[in-house]
């Protein structure tokens, strides 16, 4: 059987660049066992993280952000599809703060983000400045007008100073509210 914690731990993953485990039934066990793994230090250079489509939950979720500090290299994460709360928002930011990195990319369509959630991204995002932040995907989640309106005043306010591309489709947010953030002329948003 194959134990990737045991390949992470053992170094046999050294040179890995990019870890995509999506869709493969990952829960909370899993990725406790791959955290101890990278604990040992030796993905180092990953630059890229996809866990869409598990069965990860909020205990997975600070397990992994718990970690996020040893990978210094990180600029995309995909966490999408898993059952991810607006409270799990801010210790992924954390982790990311806490590594180092410069992310670019934030992936986190099909979770259970709400107008709170977008608060405590926004809020930590604030405190680091999301320099390098490129791409967000904020798609199939529960955010409404007033989370859209704390994000677009964050953007206004230069919290995401190299954001380009948001998607917010498939939330509850007003048609109002959807041409308002048509109008934002630095950043293409999408939330048809």
């Amino acid at each position: 059987m194959f134990d990737l914690s045991d390949c992470i731990r053992n170094g046999m993953l050294r040179k890995l660049d990019c870890l995509y485990m999506v869709g493969n039934q990952f829960t909370r066990k899993g990725v406790e066992s791959m955290c101890s793994g990278i604990r040992s230090g030796h993905l180092s250079n990953l630059t890229a993280i996809n866990l869409s489509s598990n069965h990860i939950d909020s205990k997975g979720v600070l397990a992994f952000a718990n970690v996020l500090k040893f990978l210094t290299s990180i600029q995309t994460l995909m966490l999408g599809g898993n059952f991810i709360t607006g409270d799990d928002v801010v210790p992924i930011m954390n982790g990311i703060t806490s590594s180092g990195a410069t992310l670019k990319e934030l992936s986190l369509p099909l979770c259970q983000i709400t107008n709170s959630g977008i608060r405590d991204l926004v809020d930590a995002a604030t405190a680091v400045r999301m320099q390098r932040l490129d791409f967000l995907n904020l798609c199939n989640n529960r955010i409404d007008a007033s989370g859209a309106r704390v994000f677009l005043e964050a953007t206004e306010n230069g919290v995401f100073p190299k954001l380009i591309s948001v998607y917010l489709s498939k939330n509850q947010i007003s048609a109002s509210m959807q041409e308002t953030l048509s109008r934002v002329e630095r950043i293409q948003i999408r939330c048809f």
